[in-house]
């Protein structure tokens, strides 16, 4: 028989922040934009030290200020691919800098978006008016509200729309296994995950032309164009620099390793940040735009996907969470606070301080505020469980903030079990440890879902 146990945990932390709370007058994380100052934990494995510290009963302190991080607004795309093809998953999010505008795509089409203040707000789609949404994968923005659209099923679109609701395909061409885009003047490069990279000339987006070709990538998923380079994002080879000296005739210049598996990527200045799956996000310096030079990287729990930078503040996401680093030292990044997000986060774009999120069938808002210094938990795992025998079973509790966390109380709701915390203050950058022991002669039952608050 095996014991579930969802880990969520309250704790007091220095900046005033209680990360879930365990009474039912006590604010709850969560719940919706701007909704509390309560957030729900997540999870980063990490290591601890001191002795053991048994606290009573988790009490959520009142009055606490807002955390840094918070999720500012959100719009559920669901519903508005009314054709045959009914499921939204938005998979990839861009920011339209001529228009302002938020666009997203994946399964169900293309979707416009307008922000303003605590409000986004869908204002065009492809899946309007009972049509076919369709599914693309990757967003290239042109300027001037035209847009360049990739699908795996081996299509690369092009629409314009700069008068929503009216959106307006242009012209298609055929690209297998289209994936990622970039833009240098008149043509734009294709990633294909089959390993190549093509051309297009895009001079009239009314009739583009394939002028080129090149292979010799093995899995790549994303690019940016910085000058005559080109820097991909390959899954299997890692950080691939491509010259573009003769723009027709790309070639490959260089293969540089990566800590996991490249994702995604993103240029800012002089740094090259990469989405390393399991590693988290990895920083290069592009001193030396040929050979990247790794600096340092930071990770989390879960497996970062996305990145996007704007100055020296880092966002990604990892699936179930956003989360915000400072990388102002690249040597020394420091991660500022993490969130999670309610569906399952795949793409982020940075905007100062402000991240647009494809979280599935919802694009959400989040903004920071680097003006308050506090801590940012997660706990690894998400579930425990107690497998017949098992007597003990450990959380981890990481600091992912920049001020130290405290504890102020731990319950769980079995009174089967009891719990022991390794310290009462965790600083940044550190892990705690609590355990969760099964009682003297007791048994785990197959059973409701216990809280550890």
């Amino acid at each position: 028989m095996m014991q579930k146990l969802a880990t969520r945990l309250c704790g007091l932390l220095s900046a005033a922040l209680v990360i879930v709370s365990c009474g039912d007058d006590a604010p709850v994380g969560n719940q919706g934009p701007l909704g509390s100052a309560a957030v729900d934990a997540g999870g980063v494995a990490g290591s601890g030290g001191g002795g053991i510290v048994k606290l009573g009963p988790c009490v959520a302190p009142r009055g606490l200020p807002a955390a840094p991080l918070q999720w500012v607004a959100s719009v559920n795309c669901q519903g508005h691919a009314l054709g045959p093809q009914k499921a939204v998953h938005i998979i990839d999010i861009e920011f339209d800098p001529d228009t302002s505008r938020i666009y997203g795509c994946g399964a169900g089409g293309l979707f416009v978006f307008e922000h303003s203040g605590g409000t986004i707000e869908l204002v065009g789609s492809t899946a309007a008016g009972m049509t076919k949404g369709s599914k693309y994968d990757r967003i290239e923005v042109l300027g001037g509200g035209m847009i360049a659209l990739t699908s795996r099923k081996g299509t690369l679109s092009f629409y314009d729309v700069s008068k929503p609701p009216a959106v307006t395909q242009l012209s298609q061409l055929s690209i297998a296994d289209a994936s990622g885009m970039g833009r240098k003047d008149d043509l734009l490069y294709v990633l294909g995950h089959d390993g190549a990279l093509s051309v297009v000339d895009i001079s009239s987006l009314k009739s583009p032309k394939l002028v080129g070709k090149m292979s010799g990538l093995n899995a790549p998923w994303d690019m940016r164009v910085v000058g005559d380079r080109a820097y991909v994002a390959d899954t299997i080879l890692g950080l691939v620099v491509i010259d573009l000296a003769k723009p027709a005739e790309p070639k490959l210049l260089e293969t540089i390793a990566t800590l996991g598996g490249a994702q995604d990527l993103w240029v800012e200045g002089d740094l090259l940040y990469v989405a390393v799956g399991g590693e988290g996000i990895e920083i290069f310096s592009l001193k030396e735009p040929d050979t990247p030079k790794s600096l340092s990287s930071v990770s989390w729990d879960s497996a970062v996907v996305s990145v996007s930078a704007s100055g020296s503040l880092v966002w990604g996401v990892n699936h179930e969470s956003i989360v915000a680093m400072d990388a102002s030292d690249p040597n020394n990044p420091v991660p500022i606070a993490t969130m999670k997000t309610p569906k399952w986060a795949l793409h982020v774009f940075a905007k100062g301080n402000i991240a647009y999120v494809a979280d599935w069938t919802h694009a959400n808002v989040y903004f920071l505020d680097r003006s308050v210094n506090a801590p940012s938990s997660e706990v690894s795992p998400g579930t425990l469980y107690f497998t017949s025998g098992a007597k003990e079973a450990t959380l981890n509790v990481a600091n992912r903030g920049v001020a130290p966390l405290q504890f102020s109380g731990l319950t769980v709701t079995d009174p089967r079990y009891s719990t022991e915390l390794s310290t009462m203050e965790v600083a940044p950058g550190q892990s705690a440890q609590v355990k969760v022991k099964l009682g003297a002669g007791k048994e785990a039952i197959d059973s409701e879902p216990l809280t550890v608050a």
